[in-house]
């Protein structure tokens, strides 16, 4: 019994270290200790998938590929690492890859989220007609699906168009920092200088003020 007690102390300490890493954003510090763990518990599902949200907070998406490729080998019936699998190859710009991972994903649950990324894929290779084709497919009033087609009308060229997108989803979830610059983007491309100025002053640059402040 205290021997027992004393191996759970140890872990205990162990996993308590890694999270305070993780907590306090020292990834690379809490990479190295995952890293070392491993080498006495290569298939440690706790430390294989700690490792790959580390080196996908660092944005390191292939070395975060190469993790995930691991723990869906070794738990091909968990489908998150199936998705998180994809998401990181195509973070990695890994497409086919990221493609041939998504279609792997046979889960009614993650349908829109699997099109999504899909969509993205096929949006981030400049084949607008792929990724609308994918968009498509998804919940017309979802934010997400409402900033993708704002997304594919900007690049064809109808910024005013993709702009009532963007505020859509904005009025939807409220005020994003990504949002107001895709928003402001749009006035710069329509040569609308001051309302883009306006945009990121007001929109963007005090909000983040504030949130410094608080």
């Amino acid at each position: 019994m205290n021997a027992h007690g004393g191996v759970t102390t140890v872990v205990g300490n162990k996993t308590a270290v890694c999270y305070t890493y993780i907590h306090d954003g020292k990834y690379t510090e809490a990479i190295k200790f995952l890293q070392n763990e491993l080498q006495s518990h290569q298939r440690s599902r706790a430390a294989l998938s700690l490792l790959g949200y580390c080196y996908y907070h660092l944005q390191d998406f292939h070395s975060a590929s190469t993790t995930y490729e691991q723990l869906v080998k070794y738990h091909p019936d968990v489908v998150e690492y199936h998705i998180y699998y994809a998401q990181a190859l195509y973070k990695a710009c890994m497409y086919a890859e990221a493609t041939k991972a998504a279609l792997m994903v046979d889960d009614e649950t993650y349908s829109f989220r699997m099109l999504h990324l899909q969509a993205a894929i096929h949006y981030e290779q400049d084949d607008l007609v792929g990724a609308k084709g994918f968009v498509d497919q998804c919940l017309q009033d979802d934010h997400d699906t409402v900033v993708a087609h704002g997304c594919i009308i900007y690049k064809e060229g109808d910024f005013e168009k993709s702009r009532s997108k963007f505020v859509e989803a904005r009025n939807a979830i409220g005020s994003q920092p990504d949002l107001d610059y895709n928003i402001a983007l749009c006035y710069y491309k329509m040569k609308q200088y001051g309302p883009a100025l306006k945009q990121i002053g007001e929109e963007i640059i005090e909000r983040v003020y504030v949130s410094t402040q608080n």
